[in-house]
């Protein structure tokens, strides 16, 4: 009986089985397993931010610097000088000053005219006679009389514009209208220079005609 119990329950596991055995491959080893899908990436471009160009303006062309004119000026000036001015007839120096026409013009008509001025006070006058000319960038020196003691109460006085050689040129170019007058000044104050030389001190200068 055991046998049979055996055999009956053998056959009904193999009946029971058979379908499920018939579903499985013979190496299930080998079986392929899909990989999820996976959408092809796309390349990563740099990312590029487009800046608004800005139109330049037109530069303008630079005008050629036109050459300076000559300065329409005639002057007077005290220089440097490394020994006393020379005496000449009756106790008077010939005090020289320096002329210097600075334009491209003649000048004509050259008069100048010094007043010396002690402690505030004019003292003495002197001036020059017939015009001169004096060309187109020419520079020469001119000289007046002043008296020795007047010069010399100058050196020796106080070291301010109280006391001073004041110095007019009045002159026209030659192209100006008739009875045009133009005039340059400066007042300078001698000072002794060792041993026997001079400098100025000069307080001022104008081209307005007095």
């Amino acid at each position: 009986m055991g046998k049979f119990f055996a055999a009956i329950i053998i056959a009904f596991m193999i009946g029971w089985l058979s379908p499920m055995c018939s579903h499985l491959r013979e190496n299930v080893s080998t079986i392929p397993v899909p990989s999820p899908a996976v959408a092809p990436s796309e390349p990563v471009l740099p990312e590029t931010v487009e800046a608004p160009v800005e139109a330049l303006e037109p530069v303008p062309a630079q005008a050629p610097v036109p050459e300076r004119a000559a300065p329409r000026l005639v002057t007077v000036a005290p220089y440097r000088s490394t020994k006393m001015f020379p005496e000449i007839d009756g106790g008077r120096y010939l005090v020289s000053i320096l002329r210097a026409n600075l334009s491209d013009v003649a000048a004509t008509g050259a008069r100048l005219a010094v007043a010396a001025r002690v402690r505030g006070e004019i003292v003495e006058r002197a001036q020059s006679g017939s015009g001169q000319t004096l060309p187109a960038g020419s520079t020469t020196y001119f000289g007046l009389p002043v008296s020795v003691d007047v010069f010399d109460d100058i050196l020796d006085g106080p070291d301010d514009q109280s006391s001073a050689l004041d110095w007019t040129l009045t002159y026209r170019f030659e192209d100006d209208a008739p009875g045009t007058t133009r005039c340059y000044g400066v007042s300078a104050l001698p000072r002794r220079r060792e041993p026997t030389g001079l400098v100025w001190r000069t307080f001022g200068q104008t081209s307005v005609c007095p």
